[in-house]
């Protein structure tokens, strides 16, 4: 048994112990048979914390951690992906994540579901560092967080059901350690009705060992925030090096224009920093296209229904599901319609219609073989158009892009626009 003992601060275990004990100088006493699990005792009450170094001392060192979800406005907009085993009407998935201020009489503000067993998860791009998350939650269900880890979902914390109250209460984890991971889950333990909103995780990306960053793109604010302040609870100065390229107003950094930039974190004893690359994309790289080959480019296809050609579906006209020269269209099966650049470009966002029937896989090339980016799926049975939206937090290098038929129904697209670097 190997056993440590100290006094709880504000920033070390009390808030996996759900800030009952938040108030400093409380007793607390680590435990642990293997040094993979170890339980966090405070008077009587305990919590196991997975992974925990013995060595607490780094814990108190300041940090920088960074907000790692952008405030989403769909499913995959900015950019990572949300998901979820089903959702309320007007209560959407994706709303758990915007950024909104949590209100129960507000549905815009979080995701709801009334089925057993309802979950909801984020997934980045690329795999992240992270220590925190906060969250809000309605007061009756149990919720218990993970992450995924080789394919399987890992417990972090299990939440309890509080008091009976139509209202939001927020919750927080501050990690011992960082964990690796490319998502993060909300599952509810019971079968009552479940609602998340608010969600925020805090952490960064390793671009080398002690140097993190995060990508943002211009007109991006995101908010960073420091853990680790010593026991005097300093106040934090912020500053930023290239204030042409990002400003920062505590702890919230706007990015201006493209380039690398360094944030600074002191409390006047201890200093943090943190590197932000900050992208730019481009207007469209596809022209509006008046041939398969004009004004330069080339459109290729498997088939095209007549007078619904291939081409229209980059040619930058407004979608009409009235009108057959605004997009291409199919009825055989695994149809496909693809743009081929002159050169190799960096794409970091790609925008289309697709018939609402319609299912679709957009791919990209690399060394003559057509990589999946995303499949969508079936929509609905409604005659119309609906529009979809992948962003990349890395640029993906290509020569084209195809969009594919994943079924055996018709498909239709138009309205395509490729945004990136030449």
């Amino acid at each position: 048994m190997i056993e440590s003992k100290g006094k709880v601060t504000e920033y070390l275990f009390a808030k996996e112990l759900d800030n009952e004990f938040g108030e400093r100088d409380k007793d607390y006493t680590l435990t642990s048979d293997n040094e993979d699990v170890w339980i966090v005792t405070v008077n009587g009450i305990e919590v196991i914390i997975n992974g925990l170094d013995n060595s607490t001392e780094e814990n108190m060192n300041l940090e920088i951690l960074a907000s790692l979800i952008p405030s989403m406005t769909s499913y995959i907009e900015p950019n990572g992906k949300v998901d979820k085993s089903d959702e309320y009407p007007g209560r959407l998935a994706w709303q758990a994540f915007s950024g909104k201020t949590p209100n129960m009489y507000d549905a815009s503000t979080f995701w709801y579901s009334s089925v057993e067993n309802a979950w909801l998860s984020y997934e980045w791009e690329n795999e992240i560092s992270i220590n925190k998350i906060v969250f809000c939650k309605n007061a009756l269900p149990h919720v218990t967080i993970q992450y995924l880890k080789d394919g399987e979902w890992i417990d972090i914390k299990k939440f309890d059901s509080d008091e009976n109250s139509n209202t939001f209460i927020e919750k927080q984890i501050s990690l011992p350690n960082f964990i690796n991971t490319k998502s993060i889950r909300f599952i509810a333990s019971s079968s009552n009705n479940l609602a998340i909103a608010g969600v925020k995780v805090y952490g960064f990306n390793k671009l080398t060992d002690n140097q993190r960053y995060i990508n943002m793109y211009v007109g991006e604010t995101r908010e960073f925030i420091t853990t680790g302040i010593d026991e005097d609870n300093n106040a934090i100065t912020w500053d930023i090096d290239d204030k042409s390229i990002a400003t920062i107003d505590n702890g919230k950094v706007t990015a201006i224009s493209s380039g690398t930039n360094k944030i600074t974190a002191t409390d006047g004893k201890e200093k943090a920093e943190f590197i932000i690359n900050i992208l730019k994309s481009t207007e469209s790289l596809i022209p509006n296209m008046t041939s398969y080959t004009e004004p330069s480019g080339k459109v290729d296809k498997s088939d095209e229904y007549p007078g619904r050609l291939a081409w229209q579906a980059f040619s930058g006209r407004s979608i009409n599901i009235y009108d057959g020269s605004t997009f291409w269209l199919s009825n055989t099966a695994n149809a496909w319609v693809s743009y081929e650049w002159e050169n190799e470009v960096s794409i970091n966002k790609i925008i289309f219609f697709k018939h609402i029937q319609s299912s679709v896989k957009v791919q990209y090339i690399k060394d003559g073989i057509w990589i999946d980016i995303q499949e969508f799926e079936y929509d609905g049975s409604a005659d119309n158009f609906i529009e979809k939206q992948i962003s990349f937090q890395n640029f993906i290098k290509t020569k084209s892009i195809r969009f594919f038929s994943s079924s055996n129904s018709a498909i239709a697209i138009g309205g395509v626009k490729v945004l990136g670097i030449k």
